[in-house]
């Protein structure tokens, strides 16, 4: 269960690198709403991935 966990927290994070490239050029032409659900979704994304890293460390 914890490789799964970890497994699918790197996808997250590699598939939020890609959405916000995907998104860097044409991030200006967005409207306030989009701008906002994609920090959201980045923000969300990632934290999962950097709790347990940050909780790995302090752990040992």
């Amino acid at each position: 269960m914890q490789t799964l966990y970890i497994l699918f927290s790197f996808l997250t994070s590699v598939g939020i690198l890609i959405m916000v490239y995907a998104f860097y050029r044409d991030f200006k032409k967005l409207t306030l709403l989009q701008k906002i659900a994609l920090i959201l979704v980045s923000i969300s994304g990632l934290m999962p991935m950097l709790l347990g890293m940050i909780e790995g460390f302090l752990s040992n």
